[in-house]
């Protein structure tokens, strides 16, 4: 039995979704919007963004670089501006760069952990808040797979995964 009751009617519901320029994000993007939802979707590619939203009235296309907080509290207030607030985050933004161990580098390593971990929890302190303070509201951080079992190549993937999931 789910915890959280399920959303039927999408209607005017006000959805933000970070890491929605490609895959899964622009996929669920594109249902939400077809079911009537008002949908935010940011990413770090603007002209992809504004792809996805082409001819949709009730979408908004904002910039996020979820390795910089600043980026969303700016989102955000553009969001609220806009919305008057938001009733679902969902977080799919994430990076995967395949390496071996002889390939480890600091970068590498810091790239992963700073999109796939630190990035959810650059947005909760933005987005609780406001939710806490409704009363209302529901976050979503989607994960992979690889939390239950790693990745050919995933030597810097795996961990950030793992440790966001609580496997």
């Amino acid at each position: 039995m789910s915890l959280n009751p399920r959303i039927r009617d999408w209607t005017d519901m006000r959805v933000w979704l970070i890491g929605a320029s490609t895959g899964i994000g622009a996929a669920l993007a594109k249902m939400l919007l077809a079911r009537g939802a008002r949908v935010a979707v940011s990413a770090r590619s603007a002209d992809k963004l504004e792809a996805l939203i082409a001819g949709a009235d009730n979408a908004l296309a904002v910039v996020v670089d979820v390795t910089q907080p600043e980026s969303f509290e700016s989102a955000h207030a553009l969001i609220e501006k806009t919305w008057g607030s938001v009733d679902l985050v969902v977080y799919l933004a994430g990076t995967y760069t395949p390496t071996r161990a002889w390939e480890l580098t600091v970068e590498r390593a810091r790239n992963h952990v700073e999109s796939n971990l630190m990035g959810a929890f650059n947005m909760l302190p933005i987005v609780l808040p406001g939710m806490l303070k409704r009363g209302a509201g529901g976050i979503a951080i989607v994960s992979s797979v690889a939390g239950y079992r790693g990745l050919p190549n995933s030597l810097v993937y795996f961990p950030a995964i793992r440790r966001l999931t609580g496997l």
